[in-house]
């Protein structure tokens, strides 16, 4: 699937992995509610302890089109 906005998925991807050992839900926290992305990562079969470093490439597009920021 093509991004509409490559440089705010990039943007969003950097903040992800911004502080290493550090739960995903965490690290995005500032752009989205820790509730919804937990809800987000256990729809796609993940726990809501999910490391960023555990999701593919092709899992961050999905989480990033679920999120519509």
């Amino acid at each position: 699937s093509r991004l509409e906005n490559p440089q705010k998925f990039l943007s969003f991807v950097k903040e992800a992995f911004k502080q290493r050992r550090k739960l995903l839900v965490s690290n995005i926290a500032g752009l989205v509610p820790k509730e919804k992305s937990k809800v987000l990562l256990v729809q796609m079969g993940f726990t809501e302890m999910a490391r960023p470093e555990e999701l593919s490439p092709e899992q961050f597009v999905e989480l990033y089109s679920q999120i519509h920021i």
